[in-house]
């Protein structure tokens, strides 16, 4: 029976795998399903505006102060 999703690989940096493992361990869920909740939960942040939206290498983690408005 095909996979209802398309297979995706990714490589991730030094000490990411670790991080994912231990997530999936303490969540009792897969390393799939963590990558998938940690992309929602960006996703998310994001789409409320809890999120800045940062070039790529910038730090994402945290929520700075929103924009402000220059007129």
């Amino acid at each position: 029976m095909p996979s209802k999703h398309p297979q995706m690989r990714i490589r991730l940096p030094p000490g990411f795998k670790a991080f994912i493992e231990t997530q999936a361990s303490r969540n009792g869920s897969s390393q799939n399903s963590e990558i998938v909740r940690c992309i929602r939960e960006r996703m998310d942040c994001l789409e409320s505006g809890a999120m800045v939206a940062r070039p790529p290498g910038e730090n994402i983690l945290f929520r700075d102060t929103p924009p402000t408005r220059t007129t």
